[in-house]
């Protein structure tokens, strides 16, 4: 591309843009369905046909700004501006000014700088134009005078995100300016890590202190059971002595009496405990032996296995 089409195609951009203000402005998100809603839609579309890609943006543009126009009408009227010759769809400022209707307090304030009022003449435009350029200076020199920067010098002092130096330093933005605000720079945490591994190597732990924090360390472990391997080498009075000094808690103190013994067996007797209610032996959480006395288990198992094995035989023999 030449200079000249370059030139072309930035005015035609901000045309563009101009136009989209226009609308939205006046209009709103959707052109009415009437003859002004498609004279401006018209005047839209002669920007967008001399861009790139005119056969796609124009149907788009129609869908987006006049969704009630159907596609024949919509098919017909790009028909129509693409026959058009290309200088009849580059109006200047001043015909499409007075297309629509613009007026210099419109053009202020919806910013539509390449559209020229038709309440203007150029002379009044050009007055206008220089005392807006007088007021600027003015204010520029006032900032000077109050000792602000003027706006070459807080460039040149913001340029972070032209530069981009995360790029270089292969990290994201988002790091590198939280690096910027805890280091007060993006390599001061390459400079604080460096000198932490530093120190580290330089200046090794004194000896009391590591027996120190190994004391402290072992003190927060629980307690393991160290009888572990000599389990296997206990005998039966360290266990019952083990168990005899067990505490336990009861929900009520038992009242324990002798029983004797049922069955074949007659020299085994066993303690159980008595219920408080009526006098008989336990049952739930208070049967069974007394947890302080020795209990030889197989006889304990026999002693409760006879019974029904009793009752099974006289059940046969009736039988």
């Amino acid at each position: 591309m030449t200079s000249e089409v370059n030139k072309d195609e930035t005015i035609r951009r901000l045309r563009l843009r101009d136009m989209r203000n226009y609308l939205r402005c006046r209009y709103g998100h959707t052109l009415p369905d009437d003859d002004a809603g498609r004279e401006d839609l018209r005047e839209l579309l002669y920007t967008i046909s001399v861009g790139p890609n005119p056969a796609i943006k124009m149907p788009k543009a129609i869908e987006l700004w006049a969704p009630w126009m159907s596609p024949a009408e919509a098919g017909e009227l790009i028909d129509a501006i693409n026959l058009m010759p290309i200088w009849l769809r580059k109006p200047s400022a001043r015909e499409l000014g007075k297309r629509l209707r613009v007026t210099n307090q419109m053009r202020q304030l919806w910013r539509l700088w390449t559209i020229a009022p038709y309440d203007m003449t150029d002379e009044e435009l050009a007055k206008q134009r220089k005392a807006k350029d007088r007021e600027r200076k003015r204010r520029s020199r006032e900032r000077q005078r109050q000792g602000r920067q003027t706006r070459e010098q807080w460039l040149a002092g913001h340029s972070i995100s032209r530069d981009k130096p995360w790029l270089s330093l292969g990290i994201k933005q988002r790091a590198y300016y939280k690096r910027l605000k805890k280091y007060g720079s993006a390599d001061g945490a390459l400079v604080a890590s460096a000198m932490k591994l530093k120190q580290h190597r330089t200046q090794p732990v004194h000896q009391s202190k590591r027996h120190l924090s190994r004391a402290i360390h072992a003190a927060s472990r629980p307690k393991l059971n160290t009888n572990r391997k000599s389990r296997g080498n206990r005998t039966a009075e360290s266990v019952a002595a083990d168990a005899t000094n067990r505490p336990h808690v009861l929900r009520t103190p038992p009242v324990h009496s002798t029983v004797p013994a049922i069955g074949h067996n007659p020299r085994v007797q066993r303690t159980q405990p008595v219920s408080p209610i009526n006098g008989t032996a336990g049952i739930g959480h208070n049967a069974g032996p007394p947890l302080k006395s020795p209990v030889d288990l197989p006889e304990m198992v026999d002693d409760l296995l006879i019974p029904a094995f009793l009752g099974l035989q006289e059940a046969a023999g009736n039988d």
